[in-house]
């Protein structure tokens, strides 16, 4: 996130050199949080701090590093966010920025978990698949908290896991809790997300 003196300082590029055409297709953001230059993933903490810091969204969907007075746009290779637990087992974004629990798990025809956060749609990386599945329960219309409560843990886990994968081209909504917040969880095709949460996967002029 941009502070006041990265827009202060954004603003005195752009006056200083005006009109310096954007970038498109150079800089991808993957499925595990990575940032790819030209194909390659972004290694220098420098760098990568510096991308996750001026990474924004603008008014057409389409998302951008803006760098001085040039905007970089990115090619979201899977969702806008990635999420991922970090040491603490704390939800972050791959900027490292924290992020909400989630209103909604949404999982495509690949098995791949998406989180529906306040900040927006993010993927969850896969290396953090097990770990947040863990905490995953089925929840009764009736008792949201209160269901499986005589289930072990990891027995709540697992069936919650079973529903989540049964979800496969299905439009039923499946209650769910994950750390004891209720949570829906949904089937969708990958195909739909860019239209459905109003991104742009690859911007081009």
């Amino acid at each position: 996130m941009s502070t006041p003196a990265d827009e202060s300082w954004v603003q005195r590029a752009i006056a200083r050199w005006p009109g310096v055409p954007a970038c498109h297709g150079w800089l991808a953001l993957d499925a595990r949080g990575r940032w790819l230059l030209d194909g390659k993933p972004a290694t220098h903490p420098g760098l990568v701090a510096l991308l996750s810091r001026h990474y924004q969204r603008g008014d057409d969907g389409a998302w951008f590093v803006q760098n001085g007075p040039q905007k970089v746009f990115v090619d979201i290779l899977s969702a806008p966010w990635v999420a991922l637990l970090d040491g603490a087992g704390t939800l972050v974004s791959h900027t490292g920025a924290p992020l909400a629990p989630p209103d909604a798990l949404l999982i495509d025809e690949q098995q791949q978990l998406y989180l529906v956060t306040p900040a927006g749609l993010a993927v969850l990386c896969d290396r953090d698949y097990a770990a947040f599945v863990s905490d995953l329960a089925l929840a009764s219309a009736g008792n949201a908290l209160d269901a499986e409560s005589e289930c072990s843990t990891e027995e709540a886990a697992e069936r919650a896991l079973d529903a989540l994968l049964s979800l496969h081209e299905s439009s039923a909504v499946l209650l769910l809790r994950w750390r004891r917040r209720p949570l829906e969880g949904r089937f969708i095709h990958a195909a739909e997300m860019e239209t459905r949460f109003k991104f742009t996967r690859v911007p081009r002029p």
